[in-house]
Order: structure tokens, then C-alpha cells, then sequence
């Protein structure tokens, strides 16, 4: 019999395949720093290239956030039977960012801070706070509301919401990357590049092209399976 983790896998996996072409769509998006960053390196101008970096890591930065709230909310609208179009899911982002990014730096600072103290303190803040986020976008929870109603997601089943934390991005790495490195060493094999370029700091460039556009189309799936698992625990928590 599957765990839910893997029911929460597999159909995660079937909403991507079903809406690939919008939810690949959106995250395609994130692959324009990245190839502007590629036109500036090709241009050989030591001068400008440190600058251009950091200038393409902050707009990437900004975009992944916007991507990342924008694909929550595309997912949370096809299981809910409520699709939004592209404008209602802009006005939707718009209107939670904020929100969101404190809530972010709200759950990295007590993370952090139970780290410091000790180990196990960060560990159980990781899990309590894990979906915040989350909370902040598809429930309206603001600031340390967003915590303590994460914190209530997994409360009486701390290590079965550790489990589907852990466990769902798990497999999908133990599935996603084997196939991404074998394509790189058969093309590398196809096209002469050693094993000592492979593994070196500064892969080949069609290597990293095809890490980068690997990661980036893996991101709907993750997000797929976070937004199922969010669903799942809220809709059996516990009555605050």
C-alpha cells in the first residue's frame, strides 16, 4: 500500500503532467537572468562582469520569489477546481509578497536562532515553521500568525510532517538527478569533454545549460507537491 507520501508524489507528478505546459510556462521565466548572465560572460569584459552578476543574482532573486508565490497559487487554483488566468494570478502575487518575504525572514531568524542554541531546537523550528510561507499565501496568515499556524499544522505529528517534508523532495532527487548526470556524461562521452571537466568548479557550458533548465522545470513539481501536502495537513489539523 503507498505511504501518502508517495500518494502526495504521484499525484503532484500527474497535475505536472496534466498542466505542464502552463506550469513549465511560468517557471521557463527564470531561465532570462540566467541567459543574460551567459550574453555578458560570452562578451569577454572582465570590467562589467562582477557587476552584471551581481546585478542578474538580484533580479533572479526577485523573480524566483515572484515565480515561486505565482506557480503556489496556479497549482492551489487547479486543485480547488478555481483557475485564475495570468492576470488574477499577478493581482494574487501582488498582493501577498510582502507578507510573504517577512514571514520568510520571520521563519530564518527563529530557524537560525534555534541553531545557534542547539542543534535540536533548529531541527524542531524547521519542521513547526517549514510551511509559514505558505500559510501566508494560500491562508492570508500574516507575521507570527503565519508561524503559529504552521506550527499547528504538525502539531500531534511532528515526524510524519518531517517525513513528507524530507521524504517528497527526496525521491525526487534521487530520481531527477541520476538522469541528468548520466545525459551529461553521454553527451560528454559524444562529444569528447573529459570526466575532469565534470567534476571540476566550471563546468562545461552546455553542461550548466542543461543543469540550470533541469532545475528549473523541476521547480513546478516541488512546488506541486508542497501546495498537496499543505492542503492535506490543514485539511486534517487539529480545530484551533
Amino acid at each position: 500500500m503507498p505511504t501518502p507520501m508517495m500518494v502526495l508524489l504521484r499525484g503532484s507528478l500527474a497535475l505536472y503532467k496534466t498542466h505542464a505546459s502552463l506550469l513549465a510556462g511560468y517557471a521557463a521565466w527564470l531561465l532570462l537572468p540566467y541567459a543574460g548572465l551567459i550574453l555578458v560572460q560570452s562578451t569577454g569584459n572582465e570590467q562589467w562582469l562582477m557587476v552584471a552578476v551581481g546585478i542578474f543574482i538580484v533580479i533572479e532573486l526577485c523573480l524566483w520569489i515572484w515565480i515561486h508565490i505565482l506557480l503556489t497559487f496556479a497549482v492551489d487554483g487547479i486543485v480547488s477546481a478555481q483557475k485564475r488566468e495570468i492576470s488574477q494570478l499577478h493581482e494574487s502575487v501582488r498582493s501577498v509578497i510582502w507578507p510573504v518575504v517577512l514571514v520568510s525572514f520571520l521563519q530564518m531568524l527563529v530557524v537560525l536562532g534555534g541553531t545557534l542554541l542547539l542543534i535540536v531546537p533548529g531541527v524542531i523550528f524547521s519542521v513547526w515553521y517549514y510551511f509559514a510561507p505558505l500559510s501566508a499565501m494560500l491562508d492570508g496568515k500574516r507575521g507570527t500568525e503565519a508561524l503559529s499556524f504552521s506550527r499547528e499544522l504538525s502539531r500531534g505529528r511532528f515526524w510524519r510532517t518531517a517525513w513528507l517534508i524530507l521524504g517528497g523532495p527526496l525521491v525526487i532527487s534521487l530520481v531527477y538527478y541520476p538522469i541528468v548526470s548520466l545525459l551529461i556524461i553521454l553527451l560528454a562521452s559524444l562529444t569528447g569533454t573529459g570526466m575532469d571537466a565534470l567534476v571540476s568548479d566550471n563546468l562545461p557550458l552546455w553542461a550548466d545549460i542543461i543543469a540550470t533548465v533541469g532545475d528549473v522545470f523541476l521547480l513546478p513539481l516541488t512546488a506541486t507537491y508542497f501546495v498537496l501536502v499543505y492542503r492535506e495537513l490543514r485539511a486534517s489539523m487539529k480545530p484551533l
